[in-house]
C-alpha cells in the first residue's frame, strides 16, 4: 500500500514486514516526491519489483518498447 502526502508529495508505504499492512506497526518514505515515484515505480525500471509483475506483462511490454526499461 502506498500513501500520498499532498502537502509536500511525498510517497510512504507500510514496508513489507510479513503481515497485513493494515497490522503493520512500520510506515516509511518511499519517495521523495510524485513525480519520482510515478517516473520509476510505474513508468519505469522499480515496475515489475513493485507490482510482482513479470516481463511478459503488457505495461512492461509497452514501457521497454517506448525505452523506460
Amino acid at each position: 500500500m502506498k500513501a500520498l502526502d499532498r502537502a509536500d508529495e511525498t510517497v510512504w508505504t507500510f514496508p513489507d514486514t510479513g503481515v497485513p499492512w493494515s497490522m503493520s506497526s512500520r510506515f516509511e518514505q518511499f519517495s521523495s516526491s510524485l513525480e519520482d515515484f510515478f517516473l520509476e515505480g510505474v513508468a519505469g525500471r522499480s515496475y515489475l519489483t513493485l507490482n510482482g509483475a513479470f516481463e511478459g506483462d503488457q505495461w512492461w511490454r509497452l514501457l521497454n518498447r517506448i525505452g523506460r526499461i
